[in-house]
């Protein structure tokens, strides 16, 4: 039965760790002139089980896991873009978009009462770059 239990706690934690993206990633070699890329990433194995629900503009972009991040592409004409992350609390980001610019998001996650809190903070490219190699790519899963 201990045998049993803890598989299930195995099965669940790696399940749960993996990010869940719903629309394409980013290719760099179409168009990356003409649109800005997204990045949220989180470096943070806190709350290893919960995965934080990311939209832009109120369109649910994914599920972030920890040690993991989504990246997606967006239209610069729109000017400004709102980044929510979904926890216990609900943070938000508003990001002034460019043309061909990276922008970078850490989620920083936070205990909470029942469950954890996130918060959202701009990077820098030097300091967002060397992270992003250490974590896991999302799951796409476009419906």
């Amino acid at each position: 039965m201990k045998k049993t239990i803890a598989l299930c706690a195995l099965i669940f934690s790696i399940s749960s760790c993996t990010s869940l993206q719903y629309v394409a990633l980013p290719d760099a070699t179409i168009g990356s002139d003409n649109m800005a890329t997204i990045t949220v990433l989180r470096p943070s194995w806190f709350a290893f089980g919960v995965r934080f629900s990311i939209l832009e503009n109120a369109e649910h972009i994914g599920k972030l896991g920890a040690s993991s991040y989504l990246s997606w592409s967006v239209d610069p004409a729109q000017q400004m873009s709102r980044i929510t992350s979904i926890g216990e609390n609900t943070s938000d980001l508003s990001v002034t978009l460019e043309s061909g610019k990276n922008y970078y998001i850490k989620q920083q996650t936070k205990l909470g009462v029942a469950y954890a809190r996130s918060g959202l903070v701009l990077m820098d490219e030097n300091e967002a770059l060397p992270i992003i190699n250490g974590l896991r790519k999302p799951r796409v899963k476009i419906n």
